[in-house]
């Protein structure tokens, strides 16, 4: 039982740290109407 919970949190800290990873570079827009992203990867923030 030990190992499948500890399987089991391995995979929920991975799942939230690829969401993090895709969330990440979009903090800086936080306050902002609207997010673009770029061709190139990066985050445009709008504010309208």
């Amino acid at each position: 039982m030990r190992t499948v919970t500890a399987v089991l949190a391995v995979l929920v800290l991975l799942a939230g740290g690829a969401a993090l990873y895709r969330v990440g570079p979009m903090l800086h827009c936080w306050g902002s109407d609207r997010i673009a992203r770029a061709s190139e990867g990066a985050c445009i923030c709008y504010a309208f």
